[in-house]
Formats: C-alpha cells, structure tokens, sequence
C-alpha cells in the first residue's frame, strides 16, 4: 500500500501546452516521479523534480521542489493549490 501525497503549488515558473513547470512543497508523501496527482477534476503527472539544483527521483514532506507536471489543462494550477494523489 503506498502513501498518500501532496503537494501545494508556491509559485508557476512556466507554463506551455503540456503542463507546467512550478515551485511546490510537499505536504505528504514522499511525492515520487511518475505519480499521478489531482486538483479539481484534471489530473497532473509529475515527470521531473529539481532539488538544490539535481534532479531527484522523489520530493520529502516540508521540502520546497521545483517539479515538471505534465497533464490536458494548467487551468487549475495556481499558487495555493493543492494537488493529491488519487
């Protein structure tokens, strides 16, 4: 059984067609690369975490990461945001 994860959104760093690129801390988790994740009814794949400047496989809880989330819409991505895995 794996554990829940959460990451709240601090700051979008870039957006283009197929996500988004932003600043993030994890809540709950650890939150790992290739998780699935939710906020409102779109769902977010999260494909690259930067910590200190290296690439990392997974994000710890009360650590601030810069993550590459890819998914259909980025509408729902903004400062305060809370995304869940499902």
């Amino acid at each position: 059984m794996s554990e829940q994860a959460e990451l709240s959104v601090h700051h979008i760093v870039s957006t283009d067609p197929n996500g988004a690129v932003c600043v993030v801390r994890c809540l709950a988790g650890p939150a790992r690369r290739g998780t699935v994740f939710r906020v409102a009814d779109a769902e977010f794949r999260l494909d690259e975490i930067e910590w200190y400047g290296r690439q990392v496989d997974s994000l710890d809880p009360a650590h601030h990461g810069k993550v590459r989330l890819t998914g259909p819409t980025t509408d729902h991505l903004r400062p305060g945001a809370v995304l869940t895995t499902p």
